[in-house]
């Protein structure tokens, strides 16, 4: 992580009226992207760690007030510093949210996830879109059509045939090629749902945060806790929630395969051990699916 002396510079000679307040630093949820560290009790800094995750900063903090009246909180950006000498790229201080995340949190019953992230999505998609960055490039083409996934995908499979059966993961992803194209009017998504990116408090889900993936395009993709949260008796009554039609749903198992394989792939051996274990299971679950007679 950066020097916490750093932070605290640019804090003084930036965002005086917040310069006052505790600095700590927080490595343990510090991410790929981004090293977080507390202000207060209130409030969060948040340092990105390279160009790309530096352009998902100023994508947040311009199109995250949009998304103020979800049902699940959406994180507040009060003020957006430059870069400086010491700090590489442009940083940003949001609101904090009390709770844990999803992953280190009391189990929550699978009808209840299933209706909080439902309720969540609906009001999500119906967000106007109307100017917002459409999916592609920009967030690694979730919402995008599935093909622009098709060659990592096909690499990652390579990279993990040693533990799952290679035809059976091209047989799940080329049927979920052969749905429907998305041919409906682009909405938002957030593109990356899953545990650790949802916070609870008082036994229910409160907040979602980390939206650097979000654009529109799609919706399927925002069906991944489908997958990677939900058991497959708890799936049904998700996808009854949401209130997608087949094939949506058919694309949604895609790109439950292709994040989660192109996940294993990359972190298999790094830290991200909780990554690794949900992107395995949910492998696991598609091509049980996909085997099932």
């Amino acid at each position: 992580m950066l020097s916490i002396d750093k932070v605290r510079l640019a804090l003084h000679d930036q965002a005086a009226e917040f310069a006052g307040l505790e600095l700590s630093s927080l490595p343990q949820i510090s991410g790929t992207d981004n090293d977080i560290y507390t202000l207060g009790s209130e409030f969060c800094v948040r340092l990105p760690k390279s160009p790309a995750s530096a352009a998902q900063l100023l994508k947040e903090v311009t199109w995250l007030p949009r998304m103020q009246a979800l049902s699940l909180a959406a994180p507040q950006p009060l003020f957006l510093g430059d870069a400086t000498p010491e700090l590489k790229f442009g940083w940003a201080i949001y609101n904090w949210f009390e709770g844990k995340d999803l992953l280190r949190s009391a189990p929550l019953k699978q009808h209840d996830i299933a209706i909080q992230i439902g309720d969540f999505l609906k009001g999500l998609w119906a967000v106007d879109p109307k100017h917002g960055p459409r999916s592609g490039a920009q967030n690694h083409y979730r919402g995008a059509d599935l093909l622009k996934r098709d060659f990592l995908t096909h690499e990652a499979f390579r990279m993990v045939s040693d533990e799952f059966c290679h035809h059976s993961l091209i047989r799940v992803w080329e049927n979920a090629l052969s749905a429907s194209a998305f041919c409906g009017p682009p909405k938002w998504v957030h593109g990356d749902i899953h545990a650790a990116n949802l916070i609870m408090d008082n036994g229910r889900i409160v907040a979602i945060i980390d939206w650097g993936l979000m654009g529109v395009g799609d919706p399927a993709v925002d069906l991944l806790p489908a997958w990677n949260l939900l058991s497959s008796e708890a799936r049904e009554g998700f996808k009854v929630m949401t209130g997608v039609d087949q094939a949506t749903w058919n694309r949604g198992r895609g790109w439950a395969l292709s994040v989660s394989v192109i996940a294993y792939s990359y972190y298999k051996g790094r830290q991200n051990f909780w990554l690794n274990d949900i992107s395995k299971r949910v492998l696991s679950e598609l091509i049980t699916d996909a085997d099932s007679p």
